[in-house]
Formats: C-alpha cells, sequence, structure tokens
C-alpha cells in the first residue's frame, strides 16, 4: 500500500472510531500535511518540518487529558544538559504549550513526559516538538510527531 493510501486509511478507521463515541467526522488534512502523518510547517514560528518521531497517544481528548505522552524515534533525545522540552503547536504553527519531559530513555529512543493543559486549545492535528537542551543555555530541535487534539468529545 502507498504511504498515501496508508494514511487515507488510517483516517477512515479512526472517523469510524470517532463515530462510535458520537464524535465528529474527522476534518480533511490541511495542506500543511505530508504523507505518512507527519506535519512540515513552514509558517513562521512554526515547527519548521521536522519529523521521524511518533508520540503516543495518538488523539487528546481535551475533556479528559492524558496524564503523559511518549515520544519515540530513532535517537537523539538527550538529558545531558536538562530534560528535554516537548512543545505543542496547533495547525496553524501557534504555541499551545508545553511541557518538559520527565524520563529519557538510556539509548535516547524515547522520552516520556506530562501532557500540557490544552484545554482552552482548537482542535486540530497538533505537532510536538522535541528540543534538547544544549551547552551554554542553546536549544537543539531533534524532531517532531503528530496527534490530535479533540475538543468537546468524550
Amino acid at each position: 500500500m502507498r504511504p498515501v493510501d496508508e494514511h487515507k486509511e488510517s483516517i477512515r478507521m479512526h472517523d469510524e472510531e470517532r463515530a462510535s463515541h458520537g464524535c465528529a467526522r474527522h476534518a480533511p488534512a490541511s495542506r500543511k500535511q505530508v504523507i505518512l502523518g507527519w506535519r512540515s510547517d513552514p509558517s513562521p514560528g512554526g515547527p519548521g518540518g521536522l519529523t521521524g518521531y511518533a508520540i503516543d497517544p495518538t488523539t487528546m481528548y481535551t475533556s479528559s487529558p492524558p496524564p503523559s505522552a511518549t515520544i519515540t524515534g530513532g535517537g537523539g533525545i538527550d538529558p545531558t544538559y536538562g530534560m528535554p522540552l516537548v512543545q505543542y503547536f496547533d495547525p496553524t504553527g501557534t504555541l499551545q504549550g508545553q511541557a518538559y519531559a520527565t524520563y529519557v530513555s538510556p539509548d535516547g529512543t524515547s522520552l516520556s513526559g506530562p501532557v500540557p493543559d490544552l484545554s482552552s486549545a482548537p482542535s486540530g492535528m497538533y505537532t510536538g516538538v522535541v528540543l534538547n537542551a544544549g551547552p551554554n543555555n542553546t536549544v537543539i530541535q531533534v524532531g517532531a510527531a503528530t496527534t490530535e487534539v479533540i475538543t468537546g468529545c468524550p
């Protein structure tokens, strides 16, 4: 199956799951989304096309947010100079929340941390950008993953 077809199938299955909970159908993908569900946002201040990671949960409901999220990827997550920061950008590239990781795997392929308060954030596909603390108070962008934020659904 082609990546575009896999993404469409994923949305179809997600729509069926949402319908079973009485929620609305998934909105059509924006032009800012690219195949495989990774988001590339060229807008000023946006996450800038970072990719390569996955976030769990893949869907977050603002009415019952998860206490934490786990981001996994190919490596590079490093707590040497401080715990990594995850910033959550909405579909327009606006920063809606951020939280520091509370755990980083020894091999640097995953992190876990609290989910920031997104209760007043709009629905849509969000990008969680992973930032490592670097030497001399620098920040290093490592990667990003997408999650859907849904308001008003149980």
